[in-house]
């Protein structure tokens, strides 16, 4: 899907094509801090296509058989129905491709799109309401919590690839209003 921005000086960026308009609040910040936090003891859900790609891919330091897989019998709620499996934790409740630099090695050797979509998406959060989506990011977060970083404001095509994988993921989320 293509979008077509038209900004104004309030941080509202309005996706032409018949899309909603997706709201970009003043005085949030974010930019990775490198604390690794959020590779620690979260489970990090996969879709089919991340558990394939990342199967695939040969990652430096990392055996054949790598991966610790949980798979799901039949996904529940709206928010579990695209993720199928979820990657194990390491002993010390790390993700198994966290490097000891605090990066991740799938980021680090094969760049953002190859990591599972969930991390791709966080901390960012959306909410969709009548009068558009709010783009927002999550306290879950040590960057956002210390307010560090640049602007959300200045993150807009960013947020822009994260909401349409957002849409992506939750295809059928609506507001109940």
């Amino acid at each position: 899907m293509i979008y077509k921005l038209i900004a104004n000086s309030c941080g509202i960026i309005s996706l032409m094509s018949g899309e909603k308009t997706l709201h970009i609040p003043e005085g949030i910040n974010f930019d990775c801090t490198g604390c690794g936090n959020c590779c620690f003891s979260w489970p990090v859900p996969l879709t089919d296509e991340d558990l394939n790609r990342i199967v695939s891919l040969k990652i430096e330091g990392v055996k054949e058989e790598p991966f610790h897989i949980i798979k799901t019998d039949s996904p529940g709620s709206l928010s579990e129905r695209s993720f199928t499996s979820a990657l194990g934790k390491r002993p010390d409740g790390k993700c198994q491709f966290f490097a000891p630099d605090n990066r991740c090695q799938i980021h680090v050797e094969f760049g953002e799109e190859a990591k599972p979509a969930m991390c791709r998406l966080f901390p960012y959060t959306f909410t969709p309401t009548p009068a558009g989506v709010y783009a927002s990011a999550s306290f879950a977060s040590t960057g956002v919590l210390y307010n560090s970083g640049r602007p959300l404001s200045e993150q807009r095509p960013h947020l822009l690839r994260t909401l349409e994988l957002f849409f992506k993921l939750f295809p059928d989320l609506a507001p109940d209003w």
